[in-house]
């Protein structure tokens, strides 16, 4: 019986000296880190020197040829051009309120461009994410059923894609969706193109 109380004792003593010494080296560790000089982590990265005196290789390049100013100079009738040629006045040439406004004027204003986002569910309140030259605008519009194309169709709500062009006539809700951004309400939403 003695000698199991004698091996215990001595098997206790043996863990309370590993404790002992772990807590040192901790220790030492901890005032290595406060005296500013931390253990080395892995191996030194070293990055290339280059000269002040060098310059970057800059390859010529060609100027533009007449076909080319030609082409641009050529009117064109896409929604897009139409989009870019309004964005230069600031109004909307049918109602001449503003178009795709940097702040949103108090009243109503016309947004025209891509969609980069559809949420069509639910259906009777979908919405669009249209993105012009940087600017996105949410718009929740009126029903799907009631949404037309430029002519006068309809659309499936499976033929609502990313990147059909859109125009309407909003106004602030004084809402804001989850991620910021205001939500603009429309009543009037046409698809001027749709995407292949």
């Amino acid at each position: 019986m003695n000698r199991k109380r004698i091996n215990y004792i001595a098997m206790f003593c043996l863990l309370f000296l590993v404790l002992v010494s772990c807590q040192a080296s901790a220790l030492d560790n901890e005032e290595v880190s406060q005296a500013g000089e931390e253990p080395m982590a892995g191996p030194i990265e070293s990055t290339p020197v280059t000269s002040a005196t060098e310059t970057p290789i800059v390859e010529p390049t060609t100027p533009p040829t007449a076909t080319v100013v030609a082409t641009v100079a050529q009117p064109t009738t896409t929604p897009e051009a139409s989009i870019a040629e309004a964005a230069d006045t600031g109004r909307d040439a049918q109602t001449g309120l503003p178009l795709n406004p940097v702040e949103f004027p108090e009243g109503d204003f016309v947004v025209e461009g891509p969609v980069k986002s559809v949420f069509t569910v639910p259906m009777d309140e979908p919405a669009f994410m249209v993105h012009v030259t940087g600017r996105e605008y949410l718009i929740v519009s009126q029903p799907l059923n009631e949404i037309r194309m430029a002519d006068g169709s309809t659309l499936l709500p499976t033929e609502y894609k990313n990147g059909m062009v859109v125009r309407a006539t909003v106004r602030q809700t004084g809402e804001f969706d989850v991620f910021g951004y205001p939500i603009l309400a429309s009543d009037d939403l046409v698809v001027l193109a749709k995407s292949e």
